[in-house]
């Protein structure tokens, strides 16, 4: 997987950058001449209409962004909504990848960025920190940037050499 793949907070300058990335990744979906597509593509570039309100994680690779995913934590990201979101619930809303930087670990980079930076937060807010909270935070990470790369990368790329195969994997999750 990538080094150069970061993971942030959308900035006000990268605002249109993500809409745009975003918007492409679902682009491919589209219906030929649906009414419909437009404007939730129109919605989904939009991540300035929704940063005041949600969490809007962007990627890069190399200083260029690739996708970004919307985190509702608190509020919905639609402000016409009046069903408020429950103390205990969150959603991982508008994830996408351009297709040019797909394949790369990218999403899957975006949806850990979202787990983690969920499991504190709700924690807080359901005011359960404790220091089995720390520790069973530190198993997630591991798991989320450990374990899960790990056997994703033996099940699609080295299970076929068995054991020559699991021997890297498993220095992956234990380095």
């Amino acid at each position: 997987m990538p080094d150069d793949i970061e993971i942030h907070p959308a900035r006000r300058s990268e605002y249109v950058a993500a809409g745009a990335a975003t918007a492409r990744a679902y682009t491919e979906f589209a219906t030929p001449g649906s009414a419909y597509w437009e404007p939730y593509l129109a919605r989904i570039a939009d991540v300035a209409g929704r940063v005041q309100r949600t969490t809007v994680l962007v990627a890069t690779v190399s200083g260029e962004i690739a996708g970004s995913a919307t985190l509702e934590v608190e509020t919905r990201m639609n402000p016409e909504s009046t069903e408020p979101l429950a103390p205990d619930e969150a959603h991982l809303r508008m994830l996408g990848v351009a297709p040019a930087y797909r394949g790369r670990g990218v999403a899957r980079r975006l949806v850990a960025a979202c787990i983690d930076g969920l499991d504190g937060r709700l924690a807080r807010l359901l005011k359960a920190t404790s220091r089995f909270g720390a520790e069973f935070d530190s198993l997630a990470d591991f798991c989320c940037f450990g374990i899960a790369p790990a056997f994703i990368l033996y099940i699609w790329s080295l299970s076929q050499v068995h054991g020559f195969g699991f021997a890297p994997c498993l220095m992956f999750a234990v380095c």
